[in-house]
């Protein structure tokens, strides 16, 4: 069974890309607004937008690769869940079939 993890990872990428389009549109609007002289208060607000999208993006790439390693870690545990399922499927069936044989021959030797 495979863990679903490529929408996980998609909707991450989209929202780390919207927030460095964000601090891309904020740091061209700084820029934008530095060329005007008496804007100082809009310029610190935006500057202080910049470094808090900024930080988010960064937040988000870490996020991102905390979950990837998160997926394949459980993708790991799932396969090897899988190998130990079919190994104690392997197991029962030699039991059974040991059983099966043993019932046989305890009728055959009472019966005989």
């Amino acid at each position: 069974m495979a863990v679903p993890i490529l929408p996980i990872l998609g909707a991450l990428s989209s929202a780390a890309s919207a927030a460095w389009d964000m601090y891309a549109k904020v740091k061209q609007a700084r820029e934008s607004s530095l060329a005007k002289k008496g804007q100082d208060a809009f310029s610190n607000r935006i500057e202080k937008l910049e470094d808090t999208f900024l930080e988010q993006a960064r937040m988000l790439s870490e996020l991102s690769k905390d979950l990837e390693q998160f997926a394949k870690a459980m993708q790991a545990e799932m396969e090897e869940l899988q190998r130990r399922h079919a190994r104690l499927k392997g197991i029962l069936f030699v039991t059974v079939v040991v059983a099966v044989s043993a019932l046989g021959v305890a009728l055959f030797v009472l019966l005989k």
